[in-house]
């Protein structure tokens, strides 16, 4: 079999045969993989341990970063698990297509112009919220109303902020955010 797919693994009539002997016996070869996992379930075990232990660093940047993009914070509270199910998921997309919709367009003049006013405002390109110079590539286009909390794409809800408050602010209002600034320090 292995003389036969190396020969035949490019050829378009061999993946549509593939895929439809996987349609017709998928029962059958999931059994055949977990009984094949638990006649070798020390190898597989023993195997994943070294994968860990090689790519030790690899792995825990990737789980950050996959939490930070879940929304997942070192705390957590009892909701994170709700936020894993699917009709969370699905009801969370539509809200956002709905917000992202009421929006309205986000141009690039708009963008230029937000940008040139925080220029001729400062000087140089500088946080709105921090007052704090930013470097290129370290500054975000910041909704002082967020889309969640149904904000608009206009000139008048958009500014310039740095990652880091960008990223504490999450979806708080102008105000709520500055109370929350003035709380911690």
């Amino acid at each position: 079999m292995r003389e036969y797919y190396s020969q035949h693994k490019g050829e378009p009539q061999y993946k549509e045969r593939r895929k439809k002997y996987y349609k017709q016996n998928i029962g059958e070869i999931k059994r055949r993989a977990i009984e094949w996992y638990q006649s070798h379930r020390e190898k597989c075990i023993k195997g994943m341990r070294g994968y860990y232990q090689k790519h030790k660093e690899k792995i825990l940047k990737e789980s950050l970063e996959k939490r930070h993009k879940l929304g997942l914070n070192k705390r957590r509270n009892f909701l994170t698990g709700l936020s894993h199910t699917k009709e969370y998921k699905k009801l969370y997309a539509k809200r956002y297509k709905y917000n992202f919709r009421n929006a309205g367009e986000l141009t690039i003049k708009t963008i230029q112009l937000i940008y040139e006013d925080n220029i001729k405002k400062y000087g140089t390109l500088t946080c709105e919220y921090c007052k704090k110079p930013i470097e290129i590539g370290k500054d975000n286009l910041e909704h002082k109303t967020p889309l969640s909390r149904s904000g608009t794409n206009n000139y008048e809800n958009l500014c310039v902020a740095c990652e880091r408050c960008n990223y504490k602010k999450n979806n708080k209002t102008v105000e709520e955010f500055m109370e929350y600034l003035k709380k911690k320090e």
